[in-house]
């Protein structure tokens, strides 16, 4: 699963595989606890907002 990572700050905007951007969230400081319940926000399509730094979102195929 390919997600859009956004970084809102210096607005970089990068694909990454979902696995990739969750490992990031947990080394910015997302709870290990709350791993399960946002992989599953981004996999049902929600955006996810991280700190207002970064902002997660499913890529869709077009």
């Amino acid at each position: 699963m390919q997600v859009e990572f956004y970084n809102t700050k210096s607005h970089v905007s990068e694909t990454k595989h979902i696995s990739q951007a969750l490992l990031i969230l947990l080394s910015k400081g997302l709870p290990l606890e709350e791993l399960p319940k946002t992989k599953a926000l981004i996999l049902a399509g929600d955006k996810f907002q991280f700190r207002n730094t970064y902002s997660i979102s499913l890529l869709t195929k077009k």
